[in-house]
């Protein structure tokens, strides 16, 4: 961070009228609404990375069973139609697989997840083994910076997944 942006920092309005104990408090609000969002988008990339890959499998299967089986002609040439539109299915869900990358968005969040977790975990220890008037603002702060530094890497770790092989966003 810059010299200017720590000073615009510091001398936002109210900055120093909160005293030690608000500024845990907001930090311990702002972690919390951390942890519950990138939950969330944990969830629905989860959510999303094993719809396609158990679409998958299953078309794929579907598709193997259905030119197995054993009709009359006229039900061989169906079977034979949908097991086509059933692999077509699958290509098409295997290709758009890794422009999503699902899989790779729910991985970092997991991992960002687990930080924020101990982000918060160390600053209840800290705040538990600390009375009021020893709280210490560098220490609140250092917490503080380091949620944002989580999601600093969550946020990198995002624009690389979605961008393509030149270093441009995807569309």
């Amino acid at each position: 961070m810059t010299n200017s942006a720590s000073a615009k920092r510091e001398s936002a309005p109210g900055a120093d009228e909160r005293s030690p104990h608000e500024k845990a408090e907001y930090v311990r609000v702002e972690l919390q609404k951390s942890i519950e969002r990138v939950q969330l988008s944990r969830r629905k990339n989860q959510r999303r990375a094993t719809i396609i890959k158990v679409t998958t499998i299953l078309l794929s299967g579907l598709a193997t069973i259905l030119l197995g089986l054993q009709l009359g002609e006229r039900t061989q040439t169906l079977l034979k139609q949908m097991a086509f539109v059933c692999g077509a299915c699958v290509t098409m869900l295997t290709a758009l697989e890794p422009f999503f990358n699902f899989r790779s968005l729910w991985i970092e969040h997991e991992r960002a997840l687990a930080t924020l977790y101990r982000i918060e975990s160390d600053l209840n220890f800290y705040l538990s083994g600390t009375t009021l008037e020893y709280l210490d603002i560098s220490a609140i702060e250092g917490f503080h910076a380091r949620c944002q530094g989580a999601w600093d890497e969550l946020s990198s770790t995002w624009l690389r997944v979605r961008s393509g092989p030149d270093g441009k966003c995807k569309p």
